[in-house]
């Protein structure tokens, strides 16, 4: 990824658009204006020319490749120490038992490619595959309830609205006929927009949805999420285009639930060091009480902390490769805004009930891997250990032909 040094924007000339559509005064200010700023909202600038300054050890690199993947040069390794399970647990303290490497601050960390993807000389087809297998994950979340980035027990208790529209639109979706595509397309839209317009004007009247937590954080980001893929890679002009308007909304949506799960974390963590509460939030910057990875030493409660911390991983680096990926297609690069850890072990995702997946956790064959250094899964771990999740990142990462010989050579 680019350094952020490298890129330099001029001071918005305009208002935001959060301020432009209340028809209020601008402050213009960076990141956010001060009225965004108050009320939580997502400040959003109109685009700005972009004047890029390329790093010295850009000049060094090939131009092209010939396997069209997004991660089509290799880079060194990123500035931030990357982690192995290992090391996590070595460096634990004795109160994280057992051992939830999710909730360490090590674990949150975001690493940056220290260069760009560069342009591709072709594509090989894999990147087009990929396609189809984002897709299938929303066709297996309507018949199963679950899909790669969101478990089957996250919704269980507690649908929330959004969750609930974006399901029915993408069943509708899944249904559709040459007659009635359009409308369905239609509803879909309207479905993305109510999410939009509801939180902002709920940001306008109340601070309540401001606190709300890590898991509507969460939910509303899915929710975005699967209206991107869907009118992303559906074909329609007119979606394409409403989805690649909001495709740095749903990027500064992921900063925003990264954050408030990295608080919760650590606020979890020193709940379990047996803090008050009120000294926890204090060091945490204030987090809402609704902390989604509160652990109480059981089974249990460890399982669920994992799932929701899982759901968060997997939904960012989702966000990265399905954007990443229509960037890549469109334009031959797409710039990477970082990469994070996540569980890559095949069967810890889908275990039926926390004692399953205490069994697995325990003897975890393939440990938690680093989004921008998948390469070593290829080397390490044979393809009936990672989950199903990765193959579609290796292909559009590495090429077709390169994962076929990890899966013949390994059979």
């Amino acid at each position: 990824m680019m350094p952020d040094s490298a890129i330099r924007l001029s001071p918005p000339r305009s208002a935001c658009i959060a301020c432009a559509k209340a028809k209020r005064r601008c402050t213009k200010n960076l990141p956010a204006c001060r009225r965004c700023s108050q009320r939580g909202l997502s400040c959003r600038y109109p685009p700005l020319k972009m004047t890029i300054e390329l790093p010295d050890e850009f000049d060094a690199m090939p131009t092209s490749t010939n396997n069209g993947s997004l991660a089509a040069v290799e880079t060194p390794p990123p500035s931030q120490v990357l982690w192995s399970f290992r090391d996590l647990v070595h460096n634990m303290d004795t109160y994280l038992h057992p051992p939830a490497w999710f909730l360490l601050p090590e674990s949150w960390v975001i690493a940056h490619q220290p260069a760009p993807y560069q342009q591709s000389g072709s594509l090989n087809g894999g990147l087009l595959d990929s396609t189809e297998s984002i897709l299938s994950w929303l066709q297996q979340w309507v018949n199963d309830c679950s899909c790669p980035f969101i478990h089957a027990h996250l919704y269980k208790d507690d649908l929330p609205s959004c969750i609930q529209n974006a399901f029915t639109a993408t069943a509708a979706y899944f249904t559709k006929t040459a007659a009635n595509k359009g409308l369905i397309l239609r509803i879909i839209e309207g479905h993305c927009n109510k999410l939009l317009d509801q939180l902002e004007d709920g940001l306008d009247v109340t601070e309540d949805t401001i606190a709300s937590g890590t898991f509507n954080h969460l939910a509303r980001t899915q929710a975005l999420l699967i209206y991107q893929i869907i009118r992303l890679f559906d074909g329609d002009i007119r979606s394409r285009a409403q989805a690649e308007n909001n495709m740095d909304l749903l990027l500064s949506w992921a900063g925003q639930l990264w954050e408030s799960a990295s608080k919760d974390a650590e606020l979890a963590i020193y709940e379990k060091a047996s803090m008050t509460s009120s000294m926890a939030s204090d060091r945490c910057g204030g987090v809402s009480d609704s902390n989604a990875f509160r652990v109480d030493g059981s089974v249990a409660a460890l399982w669920h902390a994992w799932y929701v911390a899982e759901s968060i991983r997997r939904t960012y680096v989702a966000i990265i490769f399905v954007q990443g990926m229509y960037q890549t297609l469109k334009q031959g690069w797409a710039f990477c805004p970082g990469g994070v850890s996540f569980t890559v072990t095949n069967g810890l995702w889908d275990s039926p009930s926390a004692h399953t997946w205490w069994e697995l956790f325990l003897r975890d064959t393939a440990p938690p891997a680093q989004s921008l250094q998948l390469e070593r899964l290829l080397h390490e771990n044979q393809p009936a250990e990672v989950d199903t999740f990765v193959q579609p990142l290796l292909v559009a990462s590495y090429g077709h032909e390169r994962v076929d010989q990890w899966i013949a050579q390994q059979a």
